[in-house]
This record gives C-alpha cells, sequence and structure tokens, in this order.
C-alpha cells in the first residue's frame, strides 16, 4: 500500500509540475500574440534610437546567446519616456537576427512608437503579430503540450478506475460480435498515434529549423507546421484504417471454438487455433535495464509454439488480459502469487 501511495503521490507531484511550467511558458505565448494584436490600435509617437548593439552573452557550458538591445526614447504628453522593448511575443534571437535587428533601428534614427494610450510605458516598435520566432515557439512547446494532455488523460482515467472499463484490463478493447468478440490489442487509438507522431515530428523540427534557418525564419517554421499537420494526418488515416480492417484484432470464435491472431502479431501462416489446443496463457516479466521499469508480456501457447499479445509496464493490466483469455478459451493453469524470475511465467 505504502508503494502504491508513493507512486500516485510521485505521478501527481510530476503531473502538476510539468503541467505548471508547460502552461506557464503557453500563456506567455498567448499574452505575446494579444498584446501584438492590440498594439496595432495603439496611437503613435515619434522616437529616437539612444542606443543600438548586440549583447552576447555566453554561459558555464559554453553556449552563447546574442540579443539586440535597442534603447529608444519618445514623449507622451509632454512626459518623456525610455524603452528597449522591440515587441512582445516569443523571442530567440541568434547572431544573424540580433544583428538585422540593430541594423534596422541604428542609434540616431528616428522610429515610430505604438504606446498603451493607459499606460504610455508599454510601447512596440514592430506591431506584427506573427513572426518566425513566434511560430518556432509553437512548434517547440507542441510535444511538451502533448505530452500534458497525455498525462492528464493517464491521471484522470487513474482516478475514475481504468480496471472497470473491460473485463480483459485497461489495455485492450472489447468488441462483442455475432460468434465471438474480437480482443483490440492496440493500446493507442488514431489520435493518440496521430498525436505522438506530431509531438516526434515536432521535437525532430526544433532541431532543424534552429540549425539550419534559424528561429527567426518564418518560412522554415511555416515549412514545418505543414509537416508537422501532414505526418500527423497521414499517420491517423492509417491508424485509423489498420484499426477498422481489424489488424490488432484477436478474434474469438465462439461457435467454431478457436480463435484467430491479430494480423499486427506477424504470424499470419498460424490460422485459426483450437481452443482445446491452448495450453497455457499466462505473464512474463521481462526485467529493465537502467532507468527502464519491467515489462509485463502476456503469452499465449498451444503446442509447442507461443506468441506475445502485448507488451505493458502494468503487471494489473498484463494479468487481467491473461485472466480473462484463460477464462475465454477454457484453459485451466495454476497462477502464482508473486512475480517469477526474468523470462519466467508472472
Amino acid at each position: 500500500m505504502g508503494m502504491n501511495v508513493g507512486a500516485w503521490l510521485f505521478g501527481g507531484v510530476w503531473v502538476i509540475g510539468w503541467s505548471f511550467v508547460t502552461l506557464f511558458f503557453d500563456v506567455m505565448l498567448i499574452h505575446g500574440a494579444v498584446q501584438q494584436l492590440r498594439s496595432q490600435h495603439w496611437p503613435t509617437a515619434q522616437g529616437r534610437v539612444a542606443s543600438s548593439e548586440v549583447v552576447v552573452e555566453s554561459d558555464s557550458e559554453g553556449g552563447t546567446s546574442y540579443t539586440p538591445k535597442i534603447r529608444y526614447s519618445y514623449s507622451v504628453d509632454g512626459v518623456n519616456h525610455q524603452n528597449d522593448r522591440i515587441r512582445y511575443g516569443f523571442s530567440i534571437s541568434g547572431k544573424r537576427a540580433a544583428r538585422a535587428a540593430v541594423e534596422m533601428y541604428p542609434r540616431g534614427n528616428a522610429v515610430t512608437v505604438h504606446y498603451n494610450p493607459q499606460t504610455p510605458s508599454q510601447v512596440v516598435l514592430d506591431t506584427t503579430v506573427t513572426t518566425g520566432s513566434d511560430l518556432f515557439g509553437t512548434i517547440f512547446m507542441l510535444p511538451f503540450n502533448l505530452i500534458m494532455l497525455a498525462s492528464w488523460h493517464v491521471a484522470s482515467g487513474a482516478i475514475r478506475g481504468w480496471s472497470e472499463t473491460s473485463p480483459a484490463g485497461t489495455s485492450v478493447k472489447l468488441i462483442e460480435e455475432y460468434g465471438g468478440v474480437r480482443v483490440r490489442l492496440c493500446r493507442f487509438g488514431a489520435l493518440g498515434t496521430a498525436m505522438a507522431a506530431a509531438g516526434l515530428t515536432a521535437f525532430i523540427l526544433v532541431f532543424v529549423i534552429a540549425f539550419g534557418f534559424g528561429f527567426n525564419s518564418i518560412y522554415a517554421a511555416a515549412a514545418g507546421w505543414a509537416v508537422i499537420i501532414g505526418v500527423s494526418t497521414i499517420t491517423y488515416r492509417k491508424m485509423r484504417t489498420r484499426i477498422a480492417d481489424g489488424w490488432y484484432d484477436l478474434v474469438i470464435h465462439d461457435g467454431r471454438q478457436s480463435l484467430t491472431l491479430a494480423p499486427s502479431l506477424k504470424r499470419p501462416e498460424v490460422g485459426e487455433i483450437r481452443f482445446e489446443d491452448v495450453t497455457a496463457v499466462d505473464v512474463v516479466r521481462r526485467a529493465g535495464s537502467g532507468d527502464d521499469s519491467d515489462s509485463f508480456h502476456p503469452m499465449l501457447r498451444w503446442g509447442s509454439r507461443s506468441v506475445e499479445l502485448m507488451k505493458t509496464s502494468d503487471k494489473k493490466a498484463a494479468e487481467a488480459l491473461a485472466g480473462w483469455l484463460r477464462s475465454r478459451v477454457g484453459v485451466d493453469m495454476r497462477s502464482a502469487e508473486s512475480p517469477a524470475e526474468i523470462g519466467a511465467p508472472v
């Protein structure tokens, strides 16, 4: 019970912490976009650039950042102000972009300042709503947001109690049909798989865009989003088609007293297996290496042959599937209360 409480506590802290950090940056992105939209309707005042330079900073790990510092002065209703904000929004400056900003606003140059009439100290020089860095920021945050949504889904399912959704456990779906039942062995649906593909694609594109085109390339960021949408759409359609075609379905034929393995198990040569030929349905535990947790594998055995039905880190889910399948095909076997040795049935 103590371990369960500890796992729940760790999981809860992790979900809350990840969500807090992710939502913090999401709010920053949204706030920047809203402020840029508002700035397009702000009144203007004439100002002058007091200083314009690229600030170069190095961190302890040898990385170097380049930040444009444009200091300008302006006057509103006879009151003098100074500021250095170019625009709101996601801002990552490389060497090239920083120099371009300094060249755009050289020292002594006259500039048009857009100021908030309620708070004249809130100003921008650039009212563009969407830039390359903003689009890059959304790509950068996409994997974090998808992980956050997935953690919410898992947490809500755990609170509701996954085990009540299916007599075969949480990792499978049972589809009753005339003459039998389909056991859908895919752990993720079409939408979940598409989201995973989108997150992985975004993660890769962050490095491709940053090192290949720069943070501020709006064309590269727009092309990146096109790739993400394309990959996730193709993945969704392919996964939906496979699910509809029964690619992940182990089919139990009650009338014929037999079962057919799912094509995804890559054993099409087996054909139908009669219930009476099934000798065991057990769970094999394989110890994880390093920081990886143990995995549990429900195994269907007949004669001298066997096939792994699925892989999961949830021992209860694996045992639920194995127990349900044993009962369904009429297999009577001894069960152990404690996990077996590595590679042995649980």
